[in-house]
């Protein structure tokens, strides 16, 4: 009975370590994603490096001149911004800020193509056919991807309208604000700067009554006064 009870033992604990396959497949799995990750990010970092020094210097090389005449292409005037938001999503990936990230890039997103598509109907809306020089000195590409089917579906200012809706958006998303929290602070703003116009309002009409009662006995008294 003791060398049964040994060998059940035995056989249990031998179920118990050895490893499970599909937890093996999990690790391996979530080492290809940690890799895949960490190259993402590190690429974002690298382009971002070489492209702020082509844009903003004129430096790295033909590498620096490409990304730089592509990101006027892509953006025109906004190209400015391309670098600094591929370091901070590359940063963001690296640091495993997945939630944070996400809504940081989609709101950053939508701010950057709102103000782009605001700056394209600004300066002409140039069709993605037009001159080279005249997307840059647009929005590029992307700015008459976005504002070109708005202007024509919304005319211009139809389509003003949406692309500040479209930056509000992003910037409650950047935010992690709610419409119904910008709602409240809103109003509450609102009311604070309507009761201080009220009290404002108040301390000049206290200011100017003793002046309206000293006038108003001199009044009374010429009008008393007898002609000739």
């Amino acid at each position: 009975m003791a060398t049964n009870n040994t060998s059940t033992k035995h056989g249990r604990s031998s179920r118990r370590s050895r490893p499970d396959p599909r937890s093996k497949a999990a690790q391996r799995a979530a080492a290809r994603r940690a890799l895949a990750r960490d190259i993402i990010g590190v690429g974002l970092l690298v382009v971002g490096v070489l492209g702020a020094l082509g844009l903003y210097l004129g430096a790295a090389g033909p590498v620096g001149a490409w990304l730089a005449g592509l990101f006027r292409a892509l953006l025109g005037l906004f190209a400015v911004v391309i670098p600094p938001a591929l370091l901070v999503g590359g940063g963001l990936v690296l640091a495993e800020r997945r939630a944070t990230g996400r809504r940081m890039i989609a709101g950053v997103s939508l701010m950057v193509l709102g103000l782009a598509g605001l700056w394209h109907v600004t300066a002409g809306a140039p069709r993605l056919d037009a001159p080279p020089a005249a997307l840059e000195q647009a929005s590029g590409w992307i700015g008459a991807i976005v504002a070109g089917p708005l202007v024509a579906l919304a005319a211009t200012a139809g389509a003003g309208v949406l692309l500040v809706l479209m930056v509000a958006v992003g910037m409650l998303l950047t935010t992690a604000t709610s419409p119904r929290h910008l709602a409240e602070w809103s109003g509450a703003r609102l009311d604070r700067a309507g009761r201080a116009l009220r009290e404002a309002a108040g301390r000049r009409r206290q200011r100017a009554a003793p002046a309206t009662a000293r006038f108003e006995p001199a009044a009374t008294g010429e009008a008393a006064t007898p002609a000739g």
